[in-house]
Formats: structure tokens, C-alpha cells, sequence
């Protein structure tokens, strides 16, 4: 079971390539992808055949299909494995399919002078999931801030993947002040593929995401209750992409792309998938949602007054706050346990 998600801000220009999703023949192993051009960065236009396009649109797009290519001859090896001493080989690829992109382009030299301009700069996050037959092992590959994410019925959704921020943000604290990157692919200076690897036991969910999934919501809370709320009231695997797509088009600013894959011992159809998830989302109301949806009830009343206290207002937005910061520190605990928080 798979769902891809792919949505331009605007039509045809959309700055995210399609998500990637790939398995081997014998099903086996499944890797799936999302790449995120950083259209701040790479604003640079560039004409090919006559079309023209930014450098983040071209990047994302070359990135994707360098990164299809090379899976493509590994998983033609039964025994295929992925260790880092494929990380090299694999950003040496991706350099030279820059660098040939590059080369067939016209362009004019930006004669704006600016630290924050990159030559095709995009974001990356790969997960490979390989299954055995009681657990499965995932191996996260990722430059920038697009996440691989697992959502289990027993913990929720665990962030797999940690954003390279030059500001040492955690997820929820990036929302408040969202950090520049200091690392993403690009050519004009030296980049890391980030690798980690963890197993997990039993049914589950692996999703790639691009920041126009996540990053407009007020905590990572609320991405979790949109998955799984949009899940439990659909019926079928497209039904729960037009959700998703509906509550992401309400709040999402930018492009977003997604790739999910169930991963389990056996096959599950979407009715056993929503009843194995049925239990998380009413914890994650009773120990989150409820205190969320009470506070910004209280917000939205107290705005729709036609003459409403200002002081009153700033009192429950600092309420409101320091709510979210503790339901935060709690969340965490399992949302971002593969990684280290400031006290």
C-alpha cells in the first residue's frame, strides 16, 4: 500500500519534482523520496529548448531522476545493501548530473551579489526500507529540512530525519524561528548526505514529506492529528490522499509533496490499517488535541467579538503558548527521540 502526493503552489511551476517511489521485483526492499528546490536560493532563470525555469525547479527535477537511475541498477542486484561507502558514489552522481544540467543551459550571470544565492540548490530525503519477516529495516539518506517520518500505531509519528539548520532548532522552536539551512545540494559549495538507520518492529507507516507538508502548522502535533484524523474518516487509500491534499491545500503556503508506504509482516488493507490506528488518534486527542482545540476555541470567540479586549487576546495567545511549548515537551519525548533537544 502506497500513496504519492504532488502539489504546485502554481501549475506547472512547482519548485517540488514528483515524489519517488520504487520497490524492488521481489518486493522486498521499497525506497521512497521527496525533493524540495529551495526557490529562494536558486531563483536564477535558465532556458533549455526554449522553456524556461528557476534553478530550484531544474535541480529538484535532475536530482530525482539521478536519484531513480542509481537505484535503479542497485536494486537490480539480489543482494543488494546500502552502506555509506555508497553515500560518496551516490553525491558524486548527483554532482555530475548537476554539473550536465548546467551545461545545456542559456542563462545570464545574476549580477545581484548575494550569500544566499546557490547554483541548483535542492533539498533531499530518501528513505529505503528493507522487509524481513518481523521487522524492517530503514535507512534514511537526507540534505535540508524535508523529513522522513515512521507513524505507528504504538508511538505516532517519529521523525526519522534531523533539518540541517544553521540555528539549533528542535521541529517546534523551527516554527517560531525558522532557521536558514546549512546544508542542501547545490554547486557552488561542498554538501553532506546525512545517513542514519533504525529498525522497526511491526505495521507502520514511512512517509517522506517536503516542509510544505509540516511547516505551516502551529506544533508537529498537528501534521500527526492531520494524518491520522483524515485517515480514520476515509474509506480507501484515494480517499485519504484527497483528504490529506484538502487539509494541506487549507494551510500550506508552498509546494508539498509526499511518499508514503505501508510496511508490515503481512498484507493489510485499509480498513485493518484504520482500525490499527483507531487507538492512536484517540490518545493523541486526549493528550494533545483536546487542550489545543480548547484554547483556539477560546481565540477564535474572542476575535469574532466585534469590540474584543486586547489585553484579553494577548493574555490567551501567551496562554496559548506556553500550552504548546509543554505539550511539545511531552510529544517529543517519542516524536524526536532518535535525536538530542536543548534542556
Amino acid at each position: 500500500m502506497n500513496l504519492i502526493i504532488d502539489i504546485p503552489k502554481k501549475e506547472k511551476f512547482g519548485e517540488d519534482a514528483s515524489p519517488m517511489f520504487m520497490e524492488s521485483e521481489n518486493k522486498q526492499i521499497s525506497i521512497i523520496g521527496v525533493f524540495d528546490g529551495m526557490g529562494g536560493s536558486g531563483s536564477t532563470l535558465y532556458v533549455e529548448n526554449e522553456e524556461s525555469h528557476t534553478g530550484a525547479y531544474l535541480a529538484s527535477r535532475t536530482v530525482k531522476n539521478v536519484v531513480e537511475q542509481f537505484f535503479d541498477e542497485q536494486l537490480k542486484d539480489e543482494n543488494f545493501v546500502f552502506s555509506q561507502d555508497k553515500i560518496l558514489i551516490l553525491k558524486e552522481k548527483i554532482v555530475d548530473g548537476l554539473k550536465s544540467k548546467l551545461n545545456k543551459q542559456h542563462y545570464e550571470q545574476s549580477k545581484i551579489r548575494s550569500s544566499l544565492i546557490r547554483t541548483f540548490p535542492t533539498t533531499i530525503a530518501i528513505c529505503i526500507v528493507f522487509h524481513h519477516n518481523t521487522k524492517s529495516t530503514i535507512q534514511t539518506i537526507w540534505a535540508g529540512d524535508s523529513r522522513i517520518y515512521c507513524l505507528s500505531p504504538e508511538n505516532g509519528l517519529v521523525q526519522l530525519t534531523k533539518d540541517d539548520l544553521k540555528l539549533d532548532n528542535d521541529p517546534f522552536q523551527n516554527i517560531e524561528n525558522d532557521s536558514p539551512l546549512s546544508n542542501m545540494i547545490n554547486l557552488d559549495e561542498d554538501f553532506i548526505l546525512n545517513f542514519k538507520e533504525v529498525e522497526i518492529q511491526g505495521t507502520s507507516l514511512i512517509l517522506a514529506a517536503t516542509d510544505g507538508c509540516f511547516g505551516y502548522y502551529s506544533t508537529p502535533i498537528h501534521f500527526e492529528n492531520v494524518l491520522l484524523k483524515t485517515m480514520l474518516d476515509s474509506t480507501s487509500i484515494d480517499e485519504w490522499q484527497k483528504r490529506i491534499i484538502d487539509e494541506l491545500n487549507k494551510v500550506s503556503g508552498d509546494d508539498f509533496s509526499m511518499s508514503l508506504k505501508c510496511i508490515n509482516n503481512k498484507e493489510t488493507d485499509f480498513k485493518q490499517l484504520r482500525n490499527l490506528f483507531q487507538n492512536r488518534l484517540e490518545v493523541l486527542y486526549r493528550d494533545f488535541m483536546k487542550d489545543i482545540n480548547n484554547i483556539d476555541e477560546i481565540m477564535t470567540r474572542l476575535r469574532e467579538k466585534e469590540i474584543a479586549l486586547k489585553n484579553e487576546i494577548e493574555q490567551y495567545e501567551s496562554k496559548r503558548k506556553k500550552l504548546f511549548e509543554q505539550l511539545w515537551d511531552l510529544y517529543k519525548k517519542t516524536n524526536y527521540s532518535h535525536f538530542k533537544t536543548k534542556a
